[in-house]
């Protein structure tokens, strides 16, 4: 999520390893005729593009991805764009609105490792592994942790043990999403009952036994969808 590094990219080749990352609006590609990404777009006859493009002024070589958005999260994209430009007295540029109507992603995984269907579904994975990520973090406040003067054994103690208790808080959702569903469990509300418990008990198993009601640990009742969730229901 926000992460875009060609040089990264590079690297992970140089090793053998595979990469995925959506294509941020600030970043130029062409096709490996010249043909300009707005252009490609624009000229699209279907619903998804999957071919081998140039990304960058370095014209790192790897695969588009793009699938078209429905209707209404397009319109949406660029009703926001239009409104968040009137408001700094400028005008939405017209290669953002055309962007605005796809789902735009690159790899170097080959077409014939992986499909575009496929990578949509780990497209739609990544908020899942973002909000784990940030329920991780928060909950055993590991910035603090790492940003403070220690030994490198001190500080991989620190992280190996704060990953022990996010795996105590998987295993708990696991338990939870057996008898209710995943949908409506908050990893943030789990992480944060474990890390508070967790020492007030002298054996860690004494969790199990004693875990909070459901209502404490669901999710926020929402009165209208996210924008992440309305961008991944239009890849589903």
């Amino acid at each position: 999520m926000g992460y875009f590094d060609l040089s990264e990219f590079a690297y992970l080749e140089g090793i053998g390893a595979f990469w995925f990352t959506r294509l941020p609006l600030t970043v130029n590609l062409v096709s490996t005729s010249e043909i300009s990404l707005e252009t490609l777009l624009k000229n699209a006859l279907g619903n998804q593009i999957d071919m081998d493009v140039f990304v960058g002024e370095v014209r790192h070589k790897c695969r588009l991805v793009a699938v078209r958005a429905d209707k209404q999260t397009a319109e949406k994209r660029r009703r926001d764009r239009r409104s968040k430009a009137h408001e700094l007295g400028k005008t939405a540029s017209s290669a953002a609105l055309e962007r605005d109507g796809w789902h735009l992603m690159l790899t170097n995984l080959p077409p014939e490792r992986i499909s575009v269907a496929t990578l949509a579904g780990l497209y739609r994975s990544r908020w899942a592994v973002e909000i784990q990520f940030r329920a991780w973090k928060q909950s055993v406040h590991i910035a603090t942790a790492l940003n403070r003067k220690s030994s490198k054994w001190h500080i991989e103690a620190l992280v190996c043990g704060s990953m022990i208790v996010a795996l105590m808080g998987l295993k708990q959702m696991a338990i939870y999403a057996r008898q209710v569903g995943l949908a409506i469990l908050s990893p943030e509300k789990i992480m944060d009952w474990i890390t508070t418990d967790i020492l007030d008990r002298k054996d860690p198993e004494e969790l199990a036994a004693d875990p909070p009601e459901l209502r404490y640990v669901q999710r926020d009742v929402r009165t209208r969808k996210s924008t992440v969730i309305q961008e991944i229901a239009a890849l589903s």
